[in-house]
């Protein structure tokens, strides 16, 4: 009895198998014998289930580049020619069982495929703006207003504000103002003045201030300035800096310094400078960048006196000194504000900074770019990533097991040869190995495809050459050596297991561990997932299909949205005479039954959001 006692009173045996796996000859000794003294000691203080988990836990710890760089590799023949052994047999099984390999690799192509572009998304999407010098000390500053007992977010600041920063708040390091506009008519026109072309650019147009390229460098991307002086393009009224696609687009040509544009048939701007395209992975998605300079030009002194009107298109980015505040930089903030209103407008806004990296991810302040992705989604993301890749390593894992049967005979010649269970694990470990690296390269290709299409998929364009980016290859090695841990090791040690005189006599079964058998564990979890995943996507389409069906109280294919540009013509009849007369016009075809007008679309999109405060105003 008490030597029943004793034996059960032992270190788990798969730990210390796994501490002499990784740990070198020299060390393994030393190291086991204190972990198991701790452990004899423990047992009988604490408990034999707390010793072995704190042996356990020990030996983890032990697993670090310190201990495990100190094994020497051995690159001898006889390690050669069993690797070669071990890759032509898997091969030859690979070959053998057409139906099953084809099944396994499928089922890891698809798996991989799906990792691999979840995980490119991700990474996309967290890229956003990190690149710049100062981005950890970049700020947008941000509105927050108390409107009738409700908490409103916005992110338009008032006129004057960036200038007054600038000359009241000195230790601010850089100070930027922009302001972003839609749906610009542009026209190219010559010497003379004539029109040579029109174009209308429904994105990127914007005003910048001298200070923008300063405070967004794009380090480490491939912008550049390809012509231009970078310090005075922006300086004076009436410039423009245009990306290589619009210069090329306008000009064909990017030695365009000096053509002049046309902008809303009222502004002739003067081309300064041509830069390579920003990136897509901004919030800032800018193609003609005209100077901050001209708005004051054309609104005059009213433009930086007027504290009450703000719109959302207005902005201002700051960059904070090392070692400054937010909180700190928020006061100051607030008392320049309060300087300027009235006590209860300053009580009921408030200006408040926003990191650059939540620009992308806050919806409550949204971006130019109007398109928001939150960290509950890329967590979301993340988490049905690695449930595909979980569900394809159980289905290699059953479709494995399940075959080890067959393979019985095989295992014990093997055994009654003299191979070790080492040996035989890393038989099938190599297997394994070779089905994912054909499903990884099968991956690779496959995509690439889906890359290729990524658009119509998830609406934006992800990076044209992935595998340039060593981050892809880090990510592939990565999941090919977690698929392989997890596929191929279960089904390795169960291979490795079978008794030789049992294996030759087929007299076999897949034996359960810890009370149940793994194999349907791993299939209910399987089973579980698959069904998340689906009622997750029916209730995704059936919200897809309502948003896009829901009767909106009108007929949707009978009406027809057409954006009117106002021209400098006729200066003096009132736009309500222009648009009662356009109105009449267009009556007069009988195919349009009603016409009405409107400063934005019905839905609520590119509408103009500007405050004024009106009550505050007349006083």
């Amino acid at each position: 009895m008490q030597k029943d006692e004793n034996k059960r009173a032992c270190p788990p045996a798969w730990s210390q198998n796994f501490l002499k796996w990784f740990c070198p000859p020299q060390l393994y000794e030393g190291i086991a014998g204190d972990l198991i003294e701790k452990f004899d000691a423990e047992a009988s203080s604490i408990g034999l289930k707390a010793a072995r988990r704190n042996f356990n836990w020990g030996v983890i710890r032990f697993l670090r580049p310190s201990i495990v760089l100190r094994n020497k590799i051995s690159l001898n023949l006889t390690n050669t020619t069993m690797l070669r052994d071990h890759l032509k047999v898997a091969a030859r099984n690979v070959w053998k069982n057409k139906t099953n390999s084809f099944v396994n690799i499928l089922g890891l192509t698809l798996g991989i495929i799906c990792a691999l572009v979840i995980t490119l998304v991700i990474r996309y999407e967290l890229s956003f703006d990190t690149f710049h010098a100062a981005a950890e000390r970049t700020y947008r500053i941000v509105r927050v207003s108390q409107v009738e007992g409700q908490v409103e977010y916005r992110t338009g600041v008032a006129n004057p504000l960036p200038q007054t920063l600038r000359e009241e708040i000195p230790s601010l390091e850089k100070v930027t103002a922009m302001s972003y506009h839609r749906n610009a008519q542009v026209d190219v026109i010559d010497a003379d003045g004539n029109t040579l072309e029109k174009f209308q650019e429904n994105e990127g147009c914007a005003y910048v201030d001298e200070a923008f390229f300063d405070t967004f460098d794009f380090q480490g991307t491939t912008f550049k300035w390809l012509t231009g002086n970078p310090k005075s393009a922006l300086s004076s009224p009436y410039t423009v800096v245009l990306t290589r696609s619009i210069a090329e687009k306008y000009f064909q040509s990017i030695n365009v310094v000096g053509r002049t544009l046309k902008l809303e048939k009222m502004l002739d701007l003067k081309v300064t400078g041509v830069v390579e395209d920003l990136p897509s992975n901004s919030d800032l998605p800018f193609k003609l960048l005209i100077s901050y300079a001209t708005l004051r030009q054309f609104y005059g002194e009213n433009m930086d006196s007027n504290w009450f009107s703000v719109s959302d298109v207005n902005q201002c980015y700051i960059v904070l000194p090392p070692g400054v505040g937010v909180s700190e930089t928020e006061q100051q903030i607030a008392r320049v504000h309060a300087a300027y209103v009235p006590k209860e407008l300053s009580e009921t806004r408030s200006y408040l900074l926003q990191p650059l990296s939540e620009v992308h991810s806050d919806l409550r302040f949204g971006n130019y770019n109007l398109r928001v992705v939150t960290s509950e989604t890329i967590w979301a993301l993340g988490i049905i990533g690695c449930f595909l890749l979980i569900m394809v390593c159980i289905n290699f894992i059953n479709l494995s097991t399940a075959r080890s049967i067959t393979r019985s005979k095989e295992v014990g010649i093997r055994k009654v040869m003299g191979s070790t269970r080492r040996q035989l694990v890393g038989q099938s470990v190599t297997e394994t190995a070779l089905n994912i690296f054909i499903a990884s390269t099968v991956a690779m290709i496959g995509g690439t495809f889906i890359l290729g299409k990524a658009k119509s998929l998830i609406g934006f364009d992800l990076p044209t050459a992935p595998y340039a980016d060593p981050f892809v290859w880090v990510c592939l090695i990565a999941l090919a050596v977690a698929t392989t841990f997890l596929a191929g090791l279960y089904p390795a040690l169960v291979l490795s297991r079978y008794k030789p005189a049992q294996a030759i006599k087929n007299n076999l079964e897949v034996q359960s561990a810890g009370g149940f058998h793994l194999r349907r564990v791993l299939l209910v979890t399987q089973f579980t997932i698959m069904q998340v995943l689906i009622i997750a996507t029916f209730i995704a389409v059936k919200q897809m299909y309502f948003i896009k069906n829901v009767n909106m109280g009108f007929d949707k294919e009978a009406i027809i949205n057409v954006e009117i540009h106002e021209t400098n013509t006729d200066k003096q009849a009132p736009v309500e005479d222009k648009l009662e007369v356009f109105r009449n016009d267009l009556l007069l075809f009988s195919s349009i039954e009603k016409v009405s007008f409107s400063s934005s679309l019905p839905s609520g999109l590119r509408r103009p959001r500007w405050f004024w405060d009106m009550q505050k105003r007349l006083k």
